[in-house]
């Protein structure tokens, strides 16, 4: 059972899996990804857990992720409103 999965939108298929919550491999896995496809977008999702797979299907959205146009940096996306921000992940 996959915990944790990263998912490309222009690939439209699941790029990593990670069987539990590891911070640090995580973000190494985004960073890596979108260094080589500037792009793309990477989701970054996980399984939902037994109980709620009752009411829910598929996978939870927790963040994304993309390369700023503005510096070229890989970053996560944050959404308020209609604007779109960008957090610089910590190489």
């Amino acid at each position: 059972m996959r915990a944790h999965l990263l998912f490309s939108q222009a690939q439209d298929q699941i790029i990593m899996s990670f069987d539990s919550f590891d911070k640090e491999l995580i973000k190494k896995g985004i960073i890596e990804y979108l260094t080589k496809n500037p792009t793309d977008i990477v989701e970054h999702c996980r399984e939902y857990s037994q109980r709620d797979l009752q009411k829910y299907a598929g996978y939870e959205i927790l963040n994304f992720y993309t390369v700023n146009p503005k510096n070229n940096r890989v970053s996560l996306i944050i959404t308020k409103g209609n604007k779109e921000f960008y957090k610089q992940l910590e190489y």
